[in-house]
């Protein structure tokens, strides 16, 4: 999208609602709307390699171990291309509608937030496939919704980008110690209350995590990898 797309869209959606946003838009609201987007994802265009700490202020943010995301390019000429992966730039104006708004502005960045859901869920770079959620049962006693009894783990596989961390919920309805270990360094875990936080600290392949309750325990396989954008589902 050229800047020329982005102000003809801005005049077209603040239409009866604040006619004179071609005075306000400025290189500095544009890089704010920019960052705004690289607070929420890993825009593939945005991910640079970088080992060397010497660098940290050189780029926005870091997400993984070796990973970073740039500081956005801001060209205002209008056949300047948008600093921004082609599927978010919608994302980018919508921020600038949030801004310039007088009327709508909740609505305005609610629409960006969620074409940059859109994006996180469309982007897929690996086939392992992960749940999103799990629940262990652990009855003692008490009536077990499940056949046979015991524990039921959902989840079984997951996979993380190095850096990210996943919530699992125990439905611990025996009031039991939970307890989790990870088989490698790569992967940490903790208990809290009633859920396991499982984070990804280095590359790894098939790292077990064992999560017990009383007599009850469940495996589960967990693989970590570099992102290269998006998330990994």
């Amino acid at each position: 999208m050229k800047i020329a797309e982005l102000k003809a869209l801005l005049k077209q959606k603040l239409k009866g609602d604040n006619k004179d946003f071609a005075n306000e838009l400025s290189a500095e609201l544009l890089k704010e709307a920019l960052l705004n987007v690289l607070l929420r994802t890993k825009p593939r265009t945005h991910i640079v390699y970088e080992k060397s700490l010497s660098h940290l202020l050189k780029y926005y943010r870091r997400i993984s171990q070796d990973y970073w995301l740039r500081y956005p390019v801001v060209d205002m000429s209008d056949e300047a291309n948008i600093d921004m992966e082609e599927e978010l730039c919608l994302a980018v104006v919508y921020f600038l509608c949030s801004e310039l708004s007088n009327a709508k502005k909740d609505a305005f960045k609610s629409k960006a937030e969620e074409i940059i859901a859109i994006y996180d869920s469309n982007v897929v770079f690996r086939k392992t496939y992960r749940f999103l959620n799990a629940y262990f049962y652990v009855a003692q006693g008490k009536p077990n919704p499940l056949p046979g009894g015991g524990l039921a783990p959902i989840l079984k596989t997951i996979l993380l980008a190095v850096g990210d961390e996943k919530e699992i919920t125990i439905d611990n309805a025996g009031g039991g110690t939970i307890l989790a270990q990870s088989s490698s360094a790569a992967v940490g875990v903790r208990v809290d209350g009633n859920k396991v936080i499982i984070k990804a600290l280095d590359v790894v392949t098939d790292a077990i995590v064992t999560i017990s309750c009383g007599s009850e325990r469940t495996e589960i396989k967990v693989t970590a990898e570099i992102s290269d954008g998006g998330i990994i589902p």
